[in-house]
């Protein structure tokens, strides 16, 4: 059983937990943990019990390999990339795709400010060159 305030693994005929203290209510605990409660990524937040929804699994460190492998491709990568920005099965993956938008936004801004300062520079020089003879 595990404590329901700190996560603290707890000995069947304890009443208290070792850690934070208080008087737990053992039914309250053990059903805390089968309803899918686990402390953080380091006990698994595994989906033993299918308390995890699938649009919810965190992906593995492989799959985020692949995807970011895929989405380095020319034409296909884009194609996967658009994909996977709008589709609802798994929030991970579509977030994951839309962070490679945040590159892509920035060059075309840098490149929009890069034109503007370009076409206003000609325009500048253009009418100082024109002024002086």
């Amino acid at each position: 059983m595990y404590c329901n305030k700190c996560g603290a693994r707890l000995d069947d005929r304890t009443g208290a937990c070792p850690n934070c203290g208080p008087t737990t209510n053992s039914a309250a605990v053990q059903n805390a943990y089968n309803n899918g409660y686990q402390k953080g990524y380091s006990e698994g937040y595994s989906n033993n019990a299918g308390t995890v929804p699938p649009e919810y699994r965190p992906l593995s460190p492989f799959a985020f390999f692949g995807l970011t492998l895929l989405y380095t491709v020319p034409i296909v990568g884009l194609i996967f990339l658009i994909i996977n920005s709008f589709r609802r099965d798994n929030y991970c993956k579509r977030n994951h795709a839309r962070s490679y938008w945040i590159p892509y936004i920035i060059a075309i801004i840098a490149g929009i400010v890069i034109l503007i300062l370009y076409l206003t520079g000609n325009a500048v020089f253009g009418f100082l060159s024109q002024s002086g003879s």
